[in-house]
């Protein structure tokens, strides 16, 4: 692995709950099949609005992808 690819795995930014939820902009998660069963993906898709009855709620502006490996 090379030492820039190193650095950008170890200096991912910590964000708050609170921080994601403030979110704005639309926002996609993609995901293959062997993470897809993670709760942090779950919740990360739920504090972006998603996980909701859209036909109740109507459709969250984030999209969540989980595509096979």
């Amino acid at each position: 692995m090379s030492s820039t690819a190193g650095r950008l795995d170890g200096d991912l930014p910590q964000w708050s709950a609170s921080t994601i939820r403030a979110f704005s902009a639309p926002a996609m998660i993609v995901l293959p099949t062997a993470t897809s069963s993670d709760g942090a993906c779950s919740g990360m898709f739920r504090l972006l609005g998603g996980g909701v009855v859209g036909d109740l709620a109507g459709l969250p502006a984030c999209r969540l992808a989980i595509c096979p490996a």
